[in-house]
C-alpha cells in the first residue's frame, strides 16, 4: 500500500473481531442467554466490570425489559435491551454475553455498559 505522501507502507490485518465471520463465531462462544427467551417471572442480576443491573423482561419474545443499576438507570427504567457487542458495530441481538459489553436503547439515547461478568437468574414470586 502507498501513503497519500507516497510512503510505502505495511497492510495491517483488522482484528479478527472485525470480521462478521469472527465476530459469529466469537460471541456464538459466549456464555450467556437470550433475553427474548425469558419472561417477566424472572430477574437478572447481571454484574459488569463496573456496575450491577436488575434485568426484568416486560414480556417473553421481546427484548423490552425493566433495568435498573448502574449511572445511567438509578430507578427502574423501561428500555429496549438491542444486545451484546465487543465494542464494535457487530451486535447479537437480544444475548446478554459473558465477557461482552451490553448495548441499551433508552428514552435518552443508547447506553453501551462495560463488560459482563456474570449473569444471575432470580424467580419473581
Amino acid at each position: 500500500m502507498i501513503s497519500p505522501n507516497g510512503e510505502l507502507m505495511t497492510p495491517r490485518a483488522l482484528p479478527r473481531r472485525c470480521t462478521a465471520a469472527s465476530f459469529a463465531n466469537d460471541a456464538g462462544g459466549c456464555q450467556g442467554l437470550d433475553i427474548r427467551d425469558l419472561g417477566p417471572r424472572v430477574t437478572l442480576l447481571v454484574g459488569t466490570s463496573h456496575s450491577r443491573y436488575n434485568v426484568t423482561p416486560v414480556q417473553a419474545g421481546d427484548s423490552l425489559v425493566i433495568i435498573s443499576g448502574g449511572r445511567f438507570f438509578p430507578e427502574p427504567t423501561e428500555v429496549r435491551l438491542a444486545g451484546s457487542t465487543f465494542g464494535g458495530s457487530l451486535l447479537r441481538q437480544g444475548w446478554i454475553g459473558i465477557g461482552m459489553c451490553l448495548e441499551i436503547h433508552s428514552a435518552t439515547g443508547p447506553v453501551l455498559t462495560s463488560r459482563v461478568r456474570s449473569i444471575t437468574a432470580v424467580p419473581v414470586n
